[in-house]
């Protein structure tokens, strides 16, 4: 972590590898002050907090096999978030909801928890006029969420959710025009439990 403090700010690009099976402890650094040109992050095996979320300039965010404390239970990507890309494989992410919101340029969400990693993950999933969003991909063998689509989703092509075997999920579409909201309704009823791959 000294060395991302000291020169982080010379970094566009940061790729961190697991090593063996340990878990590298970023939860006392903030991305934002410490790596403030950063455009990707990618990380296996690492503890996180809400400044991989709110960092202003972060482009792509992969997480695999790490964990989110971020002590913010409700993370929000809207005004001030460039994230385009937010993939999460294997990871617990210790909040009760994510927000996307109209001024969030995301086009990419997905989410792949195995059932050995648990269900820690948050319950509420909601897409508001996010005017770029194109794919909605979860995959959580034992996690419970609600997802809620709002408003004008104009790019949206796919919707896929898979809970089985041990979770569940529900949905609603909500502030969106007739002709949209049956557009919604049916990506999600086309996209449920849909073959495991992604």
């Amino acid at each position: 972590m000294e060395f991302l403090r000291m020169h982080g700010r010379l970094l566009h690009k940061l790729t961190i590898g697991r090593y063996k099976f340990t878990t590298a402890d970023f939860g006392g650094l903030d991305f934002a002050a410490s790596c403030p040109n950063l455009r990707e992050l990618a990380i296996h095996g690492g503890l996180v907090n809400a400044s991989v979320f709110t960092h202003p300039v972060l482009e792509k965010l992969h997480l695999r096999e790490s964990e989110y404390k971020g002590g913010v239970q409700d993370i929000r990507l809207d005004t001030g978030s460039r994230l385009r890309d937010l993939p999460f494989e294997d990871c617990l992410v210790h909040a009760e909801s994510l927000y996307v919101g109209p001024a969030s340029p995301l086009s990419t969400f997905h989410n792949g928890i195995d059932e050995d990693y648990g269900g820690v993950f948050p319950e509420r999933l909601e897409f508001d006029s996010c005017p770029n969003l194109r794919d909605i991909h979860i995959n959580a063998d034992a996690a419970v969420w609600h997802l809620t689509l709002c408003g004008c989703l104009p790019n949206l092509s796919n919707v896929q959710q898979d809970a089985s075997p041990y979770g569940s999920y529900t949905y609603a579409v909500e502030d969106a025009l007739p002709g949209d909201k049956k557009h919604y309704m049916s990506l999600i009823k086309r996209g449920k439990d849909y073959t495991k791959r992604w």
